[in-house]
Formats: C-alpha cells, structure tokens, sequence
C-alpha cells in the first residue's frame, strides 16, 4: 500500500473547488468470454451470482469459481448426526422437511489458472469424484456463496482463507405466527488452505448469520482485523439456529452487511452498511407483487490495496421492473461508512457473443502498470427469467480500469480545486497527478502554501502519457532538491484541468 496516494472519490481532501464534479468511470471491456463452462463436469453451467475470485500470486493467476451441479438431485445425502436430529427436535422441525435440510450438493468450487489472465487452464486435480472420475478442477463440493483470499498475518499451512456457505439448511420461522415455514438458507463456514487447492473447512459456523449469496472476506491492515461482508435481508434475522421472519409478511429485500473480527473464525452479528432508500422498496409492502423493488446483491467488497484510507463496494443492484442486474460502486474511507452512486458502473452491454441482463462482480484486483484488472460474471436472461426459464447462458469476463480511476473529479471546460493542508512527507521532492484527458484534455498544477501562494521554484513538467489518455503530471523541486519546509511542513496543492478526469495524486 502507498501511504503517500491519495485518491479523489469524494471530496475529503478538497478545501474548495468549482468546476469538477464527481463522475463514475466506467471500465474497459479487456477479456469477453475469458472463461466459460466447457468441460463435461460443468454441463450444470456456471452458478449466478459470481461466487468468483481472481488473485495474483507467485507470478500467477488463480481463478476460484462456482459451478452448478452436472446432475440435479446428485450429490452427498447422509443420515442426520444424533446431535443434529435432536437440534432440530427443540426447534419443532417437522420430519417431512428434514430430507430438505440434507440437500444434495448443489454447487462445485473449481480452480483455474493463467499467465496471462485471459486463457485460463483448468487442471485436473484429483479431489473431488463427478462422473466416476477425478479428472477435474473441483476443490469442493456444496458451497454456495464462497470466495478467497490471502491471509498476510497467517502461517504457510492456513495462508489461503475462503469464507462460504455450507452445511445443513436452516429452518426459516414467522415469529407473529410462531410457525414454521420451509428449510432455506444455510450458514457461513470458513476453510483455510496452504495452496489454495486443498482445503480445511472450519467445523462450525464463523459467523452467527445465514447465506444464499456471495459471501466476502478479507484482512484490513488498517485496523487490523478480518472484515466479512454478508447479505442480510430486512426484518429477517439469525436466531437459536434458525433464521426468523419479525415482519407479518414474507416479503423483505436484501442489504449489504459487514462485520469485523480479529478471530477469523469467530466473528460477530453483521450490522447494515447499504441498503436501498424506502421510496425504492415501497412496492415490497403492498403484497405479492414486486415491481418497483430493488434489491442489493453480491458486494464484492474490497479494501484498495494501492491507497489508505480506501475501500470500495461493487454491488449488484437487481431491478424488479426491468428484471435486470447491473455493477454499481459504493465508496468509504473507513469501511464502515459507504456512499451510493447510482450511475451504473458497469451497465448491461455484449461481452462477446453474450448480451448480458445480468453482472455481478468478482472478488480481487490485477494490478498490470497503470491499470487494475477485475473479473465479472455475466448471464443473457434476467434475475427471474432465469429462475423461470432455466439458468441462461453466463461466462467469466475481465474488465479493465484505470488505476485509481473507479470514480473522478471531472473538469468539462475547465476547472479548478484546491486541496486541504497536507504535511509533506520527508524526502519528497514533490507531486504527481493522475488524471483521464479525453481529445484536448488538459492538467496542470502548483504547490502552494497554507495561504495558497505559490511556492516558488517548484517546477509543473509536461504531463507523460501512458496510453488511453491516461496521463500523470509531475509538480517538482528541480534536481534533487526536497520540498521547502513552511507553515510546519504542510502545503496545498492546486490542479486545474479541461476536458479531464482527475484521479488521484501522490508524493514523489
């Protein structure tokens, strides 16, 4: 992480500005149809809502992705334990749900790799039997929701983290009636692994919630703990093993929760970070029809890797009426706190020969110079089509962004800001800006006192273009020559651009 990089998504480290305005950048489609289901023990197709990571490590691309089962109705059933069947005596589960609870494996986890992060390779590991063989790339089987990271505080053996849903169904309550009413959701487990492959999945649930989503976890340097982001639905909660309705109906729409442990496997209730505004779930309200409703799905939730103090949601926003799921972003300085912005990021568009309804984006970022990688999954038919109509046809895709550029402070003639006092760093001869310059564009700066003269002698250089109008300007001391020392150390910097996105900027 560059603790001298400081990014502009919103206004915090601006004193004043006219001219620019927050704009969302969408990416560049790099990789139509990396990955797709191809191989004989992926004829169930790839499963909806991601479950996808993508992650860089030893000079190598690691895919970890989520298929449907190639048979349904195929899989693990088992005898209850004793302890299991009287659990869920005390509940008064009735015995005709019981064969519910036991649910056959439903989803795969599979494993791919890359040099390049657009042909991917999927070996055949050995773990897993489909079809009468082990010639496959499965690394587990009955997990819904699962993604991965890497753990830097872990030993070598538990280096590899996945959080996923697993393990028995819950039993699902109306608590007005007190009844029951079907089994559901399934808890949230853990797994570590010293490869990423072989894994060692956590006896017990980690978190005292439940799941039928994409599940996100990860180790904030910054506090210093593990953070997961689940999905919760509104006036449903996890209680004394079941999950239980507290409203009179059944409807409820889904929220993005997050919760934060220094124990990976043992983390509190989540607590809401985004959920939609009421005037867009007032149709959940008026009965069974839902037109108007929007729900948040899949929050592909990360902390920025190459800046403090940033931390970034990419959530689903599926839309009742139009049936479609489009990439949205949430950004936050302290990850707890998240602001919308409702322009899509990632709108529906062709991703090869796949004209997508649904997105939903994956876990993890690329860096590869001065852009980010990201890994999406994309499906043809919409969120209740493809419940109606069958699974739809969904592949893998890379989309490309800027670095630092998910959202800018945009200048369409020509703009100006200034920032708040900021202490120089020692050693640091001056500062760089990262911008967007569209056809004409243009970006300049100064480096001005606390009481915004100009700081004479630092020198605004001719800005170096590094491809797709990306460009950076560099305000320095000649030679070798540190930034002057005044006012205790602190300077403001002005940027003035046209035709520009302005990103970020940072201590050289």
């Amino acid at each position: 992480m560059n603790k001298d990089r400081f990014l502009l998504f919103d206004d915090k480290y601006i004193a004043g500005k006219r001219g620019f305005t927050l704009r969302v950048c969408p990416p560049e489609t790099t990789g139509a149809g990396t990955l797709l289901a191809d191989r004989p023990w992926e004829r169930g197709g790839l499963c909806g809502d991601s479950c996808l990571t993508v992650l860089e490590d030893e000079g190598i691309y690691k895919m970890w992705y989520c298929i449907h089962s190639p048979e349904p109705g195929e899989g693990c059933r088992r005898e209850l334990t004793k302890d299991e069947r009287a659990s869920l005596d005390l509940l008064d589960v009735p015995q005709k749900f019981i064969a519910d609870i036991l649910c056959p494996t439903r989803y795969y986890l599979c494993y791919a790799v890359s040099r390049d992060g657009l042909t991917w390779e999927k070996p055949f590991l050995g773990i897993y039997e489909v079809d009468g063989n082990r010639n496959n790339n499965i690394v587990l089987g009955g997990r819904i929701g699962a993604t991965v990271f890497i753990d830097p505080t872990a030993d070598a053996g538990a280096r590899y983290k996945m959080i996923h849903g697993g393990s028995l169904r819950l039993p699902h309550w109306m608590k007005a009636e007190n009844r029951f009413i079907r089994m559901a959701y399934t808890g949230i487990y853990g797994a570590t692994s010293p490869d990423g492959i072989h894994w060692n999945c956590t006896p017990k649930p980690i978190i005292p919630w439940y799941t039928d989503t994409t599940n996100v976890c990860y180790w904030d340097d910054e506090i210093k703990k593990y953070v997961a982001y689940v999905r919760t639905d509104k006036d449903m909660i996890y209680e004394n093993g079941k999950t239980v309705m507290l409203g009179t109906g059944h409807r409820t729409y889904r929220i993005v929760s997050r919760t934060e442990s220094q124990d990976f496997e043992n983390f509190p209730a989540p607590v809401n970070v985004l959920e939609p505004r009421p005037d867009e779930v007032e149709d959940y309200f008026k009965g069974e029809s839902c037109k108007r409703g929007l729900d948040f799905y899949n929050s592909a939730a990360i902390k920025y890797p190459y800046a403090p103090e940033t931390y970034f949601l990419f959530p689903s926003y599926f839309n009742h009426e139009s049936d479609n799921v489009e990439i949205h972003i949430a950004t936050s300085r302290d990850g707890n706190n998240y602001t919308r912005h409702d322009e899509a990021l990632i709108g529906l568009r062709n991703f090869g020969e796949l004209q997508a309804r649904q997105l939903y984006m994956g876990v993890g970022m690329i860096e590869d110079g001065n852009r980010i990688h990201m890994y999406l999954m994309a499906c043809n038919t919409g969120h209740d089509e493809e419940d109606l109509k069958g699974k739809g046809e969904k592949c893998v895709s890379r989309v490309s962004f800027l670095k630092d550029g998910f959202i800018g402070q945009q200048a369409q003639d020509k703009g100006e800001m200034i920032t708040v006092p900021l202490r120089v760093p020692q050693g640091k001869r001056g500062v760089k800006i990262n911008a967007y310059a569209g056809q004409d564009g243009w970006v300049s700066g100064k480096v001005l006192d606390t009481e915004n003269r100009e700081i004479p002698g630092m020198i605004c250089h001719q800005p170096e273009y590094s491809g797709n109008h990306s460009l950076q300007v560099r305000v320095s001391c000649p030679g070798e020559r540190e930034m002057p020392a005044l006012h205790q150390n602190e300077v403001r910097l002005q940027i003035s651009a046209g035709k520009a996105t302005v990103f970020s900027f940072e201590w050289i």
